[in-house]
C-alpha cells in the first residue's frame, strides 16, 4: 500500500512539474451550481433560519446567472457580466 502511494505521489509531482493538472477530474470540473448547492445544504444545518433564507435567495441569483460556469473559467470579467 505504501509503494502504491509513493508511485501515485511521484506521478502527481511529475505532472505538477510539467504544468499538468494533478487533481482528479471530478474535483477539477465543478460548476458554480454544484458549489452553491453544497453550500446551501451546509447552511441548512449550520445557520439560523434568517441567514438560511437570505443565503438561499442570494445563492439562487448566483446560480441563475453563473450556474453553468465551470469554476476554472470564473474570472472578474465573467462575474461582472
Amino acid at each position: 500500500m505504501a509503494k502504491e502511494y509513493e508511485k501515485r505521489r511521484k506521478v502527481e509531482m511529475e505532472r505538477a512539474g510539467a504544468g499538468l493538472p494533478t487533481d482528479q477530474k471530478a474535483t477539477r470540473i465543478r460548476t458554480v451550481a454544484e458549489v452553491t448547492k453544497s453550500l446551501s445544504q451546509w447552511l441548512r444545518v449550520e445557520s439560523p433560519d434568517f441567514q438560511r433564507r437570505f443565503c438561499d435567495v442570494r445563492l439562487g441569483v448566483v446560480d441563475r446567472h453563473l450556474g453553468t460556469t465551470v469554476l476554472s473559467d470564473l474570472t472578474k470579467e465573467r462575474m461582472r457580466e
